[in-house]
């Protein structure tokens, strides 16, 4: 008995430990293709050494990761708790902290972009411009994605298609924030 509640406890251990770092590695991945729709949309050479090319920010994703779960999981934890006691109080504060974890993410959204054409900026810092350029934006980039809900519908199939065509909208958003910014300081 002792030796199979070891070799659970070891198997777990290892799954743990690969899920972590498969998604280290699709998290590099992802901002390997982000960086490759930036590039494309610059007009600039891209190819797959761009996406692969991202394994040296690891370090900066993985802090910018945590970062945002410290920041999303208080509402996570009030939804939790409120699922827990069913009644109209909680629905209503469960229904405001869904709200207000929608809100943070739209506001959090261009982090990623932000880090990739600024690699010196920190997680934190990226974090803070994100919340400042979105800042008045948050609808606009709500109803934007909300766009492409229909993809859903298809039990994912149709996101295989959709995928790049929501990247390549997503970083056209971003820099008409950017320019949009730099328009409102001159």
């Amino acid at each position: 008995l002792t030796t199979e509640a070891g070799t659970l406890a070891l198997t777990v251990i290892a799954t743990v430990i690969l899920y972590a770092a498969l998604l280290f590695v699709m998290m590099a991945l992802a901002f390997g293709f982000v960086d490759s729709c930036i590039r494309l949309r610059n007009g600039e050479v891209t190819g797959v050494g761009v996406i692969f090319g991202k394994f040296g920010m690891l370090p900066k994703i993985i802090k910018l990761t945590l970062l945002l779960l410290a920041i999303i999981v208080p509402y996570m934890v009030i939804c939790g708790i409120c699922s827990a006691f069913p009644n109209v109080f909680t629905f209503l504060l469960m229904l405001a902290a869904a709200v207000g974890y929608i809100y943070v993410l739209l506001r959090v959204s261009m982090c990623t972009y932000i880090l990739l054409e600024n690699p010196y900026t920190t997680a934190w810092a990226s974090v803070k411009q994100s919340w400042y350029m979105m800042s008045g934006h948050s609808w606009r980039y709500f109803v934007l994605v909300l766009s492409f809900l229909l993809a859903a519908l298809t039990m994912g199939i149709g996101m295989f298609w959709l995928m790049p065509y929501m990247e390549m909208t997503t970083v056209n958003f971003y820099y008409d924030l950017k320019q949009n910014l730099l328009a409102a300081q001159e």
